[in-house]
């Protein structure tokens, strides 16, 4: 964002988007003969967790720097997620459903001998005794999200490197006790709660992106483009592309 960009303008036109995003009366899909409906049906899901959490993200407290930054990652895969699946279509699908049976199974497989009432241990030998679901060359995108972006073509933006500074503020890591750690003007270092300097919430772009990303891939399959609008002055503000592409696969 450019200085004459301020936090209060940004913020404005992100809420502008939430609300013409849930004013929706419905969403029609281009679908031709053919088409798988799932991609685009789990794309919307994806938007609308989006829009749930930047919401509850500008509803925060910016001195509540660990619950923005757990909400900043929220948006962010789910915002990622939903621009691989747009863009993978009935591949990329197919993928989340391998990746969420094998989930599933694991965990029944942990779960498995456990004293459970009957119901539960019916579901778990269910569950166990399930066929595989087809794995495809999407799969591993599909569980290991740093392959999931890598596979995306972002230009100079180092999305993975993004996820990963907020990760730390999602999990019970040391870059969590550090993050109160300070200097008083005097050169005193302590702890203050919250912490006084909020270097995850100075650039609220970085936040609202991923979810005008997520808005975006769903808007390019809705018949008339009803965001499309919003979106341009969004890109405008961000100062940064809002489209992505598969990157072409290296030959051997």
């Amino acid at each position: 964002m450019s200085p004459k960009t301020t936090d209060a303008n940004l913020q404005r036109h992100v809420e502008r988007l939430i609300d013409a995003w849930f004013s929706q009366p419905g969403l029609k899909a281009k679908m031709d003969d053919g088409d798988d409906v799932n991609a685009f049906l789990n794309c919307v899901g994806f938007a609308n967790a989006a829009a749930e959490c930047m919401r509850t993200y500008l509803n925060t407290n910016p001195n509540d720097r660990i619950a923005r930054g757990i909400l900043a990652r929220s948006i962010f895969e789910l915002g990622v997620t939903c621009v691989w699946l747009s863009l993978t279509g009935l591949e990329g699908f197919e993928a989340l459903r391998w990746d969420q049976q094998r989930q599933k199974k694991n965990l029944a497989n942990e779960m498995n001998g456990a004293d459970t009432n009957e119901e539960l241990s019916a579901t778990i030998a269910r569950v166990t005794s399930q066929e595989p679901h087809p794995k495809n060359s999407r799969a591993e995108q599909a569980r290991r999200f740093d392959l999931m972006v890598k596979s995306l073509d972002t230009g100079a933006t180092p999305l993975y490197a993004i996820y990963r500074m907020y990760s730390e503020y999602t999990h019970a890591s040391l870059g969590v006790s550090n993050s109160y750690i300070d200097e008083d003007g005097d050169g005193e270092v302590g702890v203050y709660f919250p912490a006084r300097h909020q270097a995850l919430n100075d650039h609220l772009g970085t936040a609202v992106a991923p979810f005008v990303w997520a808005i975006n891939a769903v808007n390019k399959m809705l018949i008339d483009e009803p965001f499309s609008a919003s979106l341009d002055t969004m890109k405008k503000l961000l100062e940064t592309g809002i489209d992505f592409t598969l990157k072409v696969p290296e030959t051997p």
